[in-house]
């Protein structure tokens, strides 16, 4: 069984969100889904263990310059404007 798993595993079902390889794998090693997600979670762990912790992380996209909301903003006069009501 777990020859199974790491051959899925090796195969591309790295991560938890492959429901349709999940479900297939499962049904054919007659598990829940659940205890696949939970090996792919473990087996994910132990493999950045192996890596030194090592984790790709995405960095914060910082840009240069002003945004849309603060161009609009500068283009409109501060002010209170006060509505006449008849």
């Amino acid at each position: 069984m777990i020859e199974d798993l790491e051959a899925a595993w090796t195969a591309g079902m790295r991560s938890a969100g492959k429901d349709q390889i999940i479900v297939e794998v499962a049904l054919q090693l007659q598990l829940q889904p659940e205890k696949v997600k939970e090996w792919i979670g473990n087996r994910n762990a132990k493999e950045s263990r192996r890596q030194g912790g090592q984790t790709v992380k995405k960095s914060k996209i910082l840009t240069k310059g002003p945004n849309s909301y603060s161009l609009f903003a500068r283009s409109v006069e501060r002010g209170y404007f006060f509505i006449k009501l008849v």
